[in-house]
C-alpha cells in the first residue's frame, strides 16, 4: 500500500477492513460517537470514514435524523470545511464519509508548538468564521466546535464534524445522559440544556480563538460540573489577550445569545468589510432617574464620543486588523439568522429592544413619558442631570473597569455583563454618597480586582488563604459577597489563593485488592473527574493514555490488555508465548506502549498492538514510567533493587539505590515536567530525587506507599499504617506538594497500587 500520512495510526484488532465501498487503511481517531478511519475510495481518493457506534444507531429516531443532517451537511460550501461525500444508514453501524484533510488538529498543534503568532491567529479567525457562515447557511449548527475539530491543512484551517451531533439531540435515551458537546467550549445555553441556535457556535469561536492565542481553554480546567457552573455563571478569562482580540472575543462570548453577532457579521468585521456599527446617540438627554435607581452606560472603545454626521452615523474609518465590537446595546446584526431566535434560557437577561437594556431588577422601564434607562456611549465622565420644579437630583459618577466576572446584569463595581472595556456606573441619589453593587470577582487576578475596587472608591484588604496552584493570586471570594450594595469608602476584603494547596484533578486509574483476589488479579478501577468509579477489568499495574481514551493493564493471563474507560472494547495488545508481559505504560503521545517481560527484556509495541521491538535485554525490569520528553524510561531493577534510567537506544544507568538499608526502591514515576522522579521504599515512605541524581529527599514517612504524580504536579500516595510491605498496602488517597507542604486527604477511594492520571485538553 502507498505511504499513509503521519497522522494515520495502525488498525487495531476488530477494526473493519472494508466499510461499504471504502477500503480501510488506518485509524484517524476515536471519539464519543465512533471511530474515524483513513480509507481509500474506489478511485483511489483518500477519505475519512466516521463509523457511528451501534448504541447510537439503536435509537429509534437516530438513523432518520442522521441521514437528514448528513444530507444537509452536503450542502455546506467546501472552502473551509471537510466536504461530506457519502452517508449510509442501512447498516448496524452507520457511517459518514468526508474528504481527508492532511494536517494536525488545532489542539495538537498548540499543545506541541504553543500559541499561534498574530498572523496565524488572523487567518484562523477568518477561516473558522467563514466555515461557520457556510454551516449556518445550510441551516445547521455545529454544536461541538473546539480545537480538536479544526484541522490545520496546507490550504488553511478546516472545520470538521459539523451537524452530526444534532442527530443525537432528538433521541430520548441519549439526551438523558447529559448535554451534548465538549464542556470546555460550550455556550451557557448549551450547558443549561436549552435549544441551540447558531449563536452557540459563535460563542465557541471565541473560545477557540482564546485557546489558539493563549494555549488554555476559556474557563480553565475542572471537573465537568464545576466547568458547567463556570460557563453559566462566570465570564471567560480573557485577560491574557491583546486588547483588540480581547474585545472581539468578548463580543462573541456574551452570555446572552441574542447579543452575539451572527457568523456573517463576525466574518465581515474580521475582514474589515464593515466598520463598527454606529453608536446609539440619543437625540435628547435622557430623563433623570428616580432616587435610588441606577443607569448603566457602557463605554465604547474610544474615550470620547465620536463625531457624528447629520444622520447620526460616524464618518467611515479604516478598521484595524481585529475590529473592536460594537457596544453591547447595538444590534448584533441586521441579517436574519439561519434558524429561529433562541428561547430565553435560565439565568440569561430578558431580551429587550436594542436601544433599551434592563440591567437591574429595579430599573424604571420605558414609558410614554420617556426612557428612564438608556444605553448610550459613555465618555470617561458622564453627566446626567434633570431639573424638577422643586427638587434637583445630584448625580454621582463612578468609573470602574469591567472585571469579567459574573455580575448577573446589575449595576456593579466591576460592570454589568457584556463586553470588556470601561463601564460607567451612574447612581442617582439625593445625598452625597453613592451605592455600589459588588461584582463577582471569583477567579480574577487579585491585583486587577483590587485596582477596580479602589477605582470605585472602596478600601481593599487582601487576605491570603490556602489554595491550589491554579488559584495562586486569584480571588476566591469577597466580603461582603458579590451582589452586596456598599457605600463609597466601605472596606472590601479579598480572599486570595496562595497556591500552596496540593492539587490532583482528572481521570485516574489504580488497582484495588478485594477479599477474593490475589495481588496480581485485582479489580482495575477507573475514576472519572467527577469521582465516579468503574471496574474495567481484572489484573495488575494499570496505566492511562495521556488523553484518557484507553486503559492498559496486565491481564490475568500475563498479556497486556487495552480497554476503554467505560469498560468496552477490551482486547490484548501483546501476544507473548509464555504470558510474560508486565508493567505497560503509555508514551507521552499515546501512540506507543512500553512493557517488560518477567523473563527478561523491555519492549515497545504500538498502542493498538503490533510492531513489537525490543529496546533492552535487561532482566528484572519492573514498574516502568515514561519520561515526558519520550526519550527514556525509569524502572525498578529487581536484581539490585535500585532505580535505573533506560534510554530508547538501550543505554542504561543506575539513578539511585535503596533509600533505606535492607529495603528496595520501588514504583518510580516521572514528574509532569520530567525533572524529578518520585518513588517509595518497599518498607514504606515516599521519596523524590532529581533525574540528574543526587540525594533523595523524603516527602512522607512510615505507612505511606504507591506514589504517583497528578497532572497538576502534586504527589498522590496511599496511606496504610497496618502493613509493612508495599505490595500489601491498600488505603485512601492523599496528596502533597513535592516540597512536602499542603499534605491532605484527597479522597476515600481505596487504592492498592500507584494511581496513574490523565487530563484531556479539550
Amino acid at each position: 500500500m502507498a505511504d499513509v500520512p503521519p497522522v494515520v495510526e495502525p488498525l487495531e484488532d476488530g477494526d473493519p477492513a472494508q466499510v461499504g465501498p471504502y477500503r480501510i487503511a488506518g485509524r484517524l481517531g476515536v471519539g464519543g460517537m465512533g471511530t474515524v478511519y483513513y480509507a481509500l475510495a474506489a478511485d483511489g481518493r483518500a477519505v475519512a470514514v466516521k463509523v457511528i457506534r451501534r448504541e447510537f444507531a439503536r435509537e429509534p429516531e437516530f438513523r432518520t435524523r442522521f441521514l437528514r443532517e448528513a444530507h444537509a451537511a452536503q450542502r455546506v460550501a467546501r472552502f473551509c470545511t471537510a466536504e461530506v461525500l457519502d452517508v449510509a444508514t442501512d447498516r448496524p453501524e452507520p457511517y459518514l464519509v468526508t474528504e481527508f484533510i492532511d494536517g494536525p488538529t488545532l489542539a495538537d498543534h498548540v499543545r506541541r508548538t504553543g500559541p499561534l503568532p498574530p498572523a496565524e491567529l488572523d487567518r484562523l479567525g477568518v477561516a473558522v468564521a467563514s466555515a461557520l457562515t457556510a454551516v449556518h447557511g445550510a441551516n445547521l449548527v455545529h454544536r461541538d466546535l473546539k480545537p480538536g475539530n479544526i484541522l490545520l491543512s496546507s490550504s488553511g484551517a478546516r472545520v470538521i464534524d459539523f451537524g452530526i451531533a444534532r442527530a443525537l439531540e432528538a433521541t430520548t435515551t441519549l439526551t438523558q445522559r447529559g448535554v451534548l458537546g465538549t464542556p470546555a467550549y460550550m455556550a451557557p445555553e448549551q450547558a443549561l440544556g436549552e435549544a441551540l441556535t447558531p449563536a452557540a457556535d459563535v460563542y465557541a469561536w471565541g473560545g477557540v480563538m482564546l485557546f489558539a492565542a493563549t494555549g488554555r481553554s476559556p474557563h480553565g480546567e475542572a471537573v465537568t460540573p464545576v466547568l458547567l457552573y463556570r460557563i453559566v455563571h462566570e465570564r471567560p478569562d480573557t485577560s491574557d489577550l491583546p486588547p483588540s482580540l480581547r474585545a472581539i472575543v468578548e463580543w462573541t462570548m456574551q452570555r446572552d445569545p441574542t447579543l452575539r453577532p451572527t457568523a456573517t457579521t463576525l466574518l465581515l468585521r474580521l475582514t474589515g468589510a464593515t466598520p463598527p456599527p454606529p453608536a446609539l446617540t440619543p437625540s435628547i438627554a435622557p430623563p433623570a432617574p428616580l432616587p435610588g435607581r441606577t443607569v448603566i452606560a457602557p463605554q465604547s472603545s474610544p474615550a470620547t464620543l465620536p463625531p457624528s454626521t447629520p444622520s447620526g452615523t460616524p464618518p467611515p474609518a479604516a478598521p484595524p486588523r481585529w475590529m473592536a465590537p460594537p457596544p453591547s446595546s447595538a444590534p448584533p446584526s441586521s441579517d436574519p439568522p439561519a434558524t429561529p431566535a433562541p428561547a430565553t434560557w435560565a439565568g440569561a437577561p430578558t431580551p429587550t429592544p436594542p436601544s433599551v437594556t434592563a440591567h437591574h431588577p429595579n430599573a424604571v422601564q420605558p414609558s410614554a413619558a420617556g426612557q428612564a434607562r438608556r444605553r448610550v456611549p459613555a465618555p470617561v465622565t458622564v453627566v446626567v442631570a434633570a431639573v424638577g420644579a422643586l427638587v434637583a437630583l445630584v448625580v454621582v459618577v463612578v468609573v470602574v473597569l469591567d472585571p469579567g466576572g459574573g455580575g448577573g446584569g446589575s449595576a456593579t463595581a466591576g460592570g454589568p455583563s457584556g463586553g470588556g472595556g470601561t463601564t460607567a456606573v451612574v447612581t442617582a441619589t439625593t445625598g452625597a454618597g453613592a451605592s455600589i453593587t459588588l461584582a463577582d470577582y471569583t477567579g480574577r487576578a487579585s491585583t486587577t480586582a483590587a485596582a477596580l475596587l479602589r477605582r470605585a472608591g472602596l478600601v481593599v484588604d487582601t487576605v491570603t488563604v490556602a489554595s491550589g496552584p491554579s488559584q495562586r493570586g486569584r480571588v476566591l471570594s469577597t466580603t461582603p459577597a458579590a451582589g452586596a450594595s456598599v457605600a463609597r469608602g466601605s472596606r472590601v476584603q479579598l480572599r486570595v489563593g496562595d497556591g500552596a494547596h496540593a492539587e490532583a484533578r482528572g481521570w485516574h486509574v489504580f488497582k484495588r485488592y478485594d477479599d477474593t483476589s490475589s495481588i496480581n488479579e485485582s479489580p482495575i478501577v477507573v475514576v472519572s473527574p467527577a469521582g465516579a468509579e468503574r471496574q474495567v477489568g481484572t489484573g495488575d499495574k494499570p496505566a492511562l493514555a495521556p488523553d484518557a481514551s484507553r486503559v492498559v493493564f496486565t491481564g490475568t493471563d500475563g498479556e497486556i490488555v487495552s480497554v476503554r474507560p467505560d469498560g468496552t472494547d477490551a482486547h490484548p495488545v501483546t501476544d507473548e508465548p509464555d504470558g510474560s508481559s508486565d508493567s505497560a505504560v503509555f508514551s507521552p503521545d499515546g501512540r506507543t506502549l512500553a512493557y517488560a517481560r518477567n523473563i527478561g527484556g523491555v519492549y515497545l509495541v504500538d498502542a493498538g498492538g503490533g510492531n513489537r521491538r525490543r529496546i533492552s535485554a535487561v532482566r528484572g525490569a519492573y514498574e516502568l514510567s515514561w519520561a515526558p520528553d519520550g526519550n527514556r524510561l525509569v524502572y525498578r531493577n529487581g536484581n539490585d533493587q535500585s532505580l535505573h534510567l533506560l534510554s530508547l537506544d538501550g543505554a542504561d544507568r543506575v539513578l539511585t539505590g535503596p533509600p533505606v538499608p535492607g529495603a528496595a526502591a520501588v514504583e518510580p514515576a516521572f514528574s509532569p515536567d520530567g525533572r524529578e522522579i518520585v518513588f517509595s521504599s518497599s518498607a514504606g515512605g515516599v521519596h523524590v530525587i532529581s533525574v540528574d541524581g543526587g540525594a533523595a529527599r523524603q516527602i512522607a514517612g512510615t505507612g505511606t506507599w504507591h506514589p504517583g504524580w497528578s497532572p497538576q504536579g502534586a504527589i498522590v500516595y496511599v496511606q496504610d499504617a497496618t502493613v509493612r510491605q508495599f505490595f500489601a498496602a491498600s488505603g485512601p488517597l492523599r496528596v502533597v506538594n513535592p516540597d512536602g507542604t499542603g499534605d491532605r486527604l484527597l479522597s476515600q477511594h481505596t487504592a492498592s497500587g500507584p494511581v496513574r492520571w490523565a487530563t484531556p485538553k479539550d
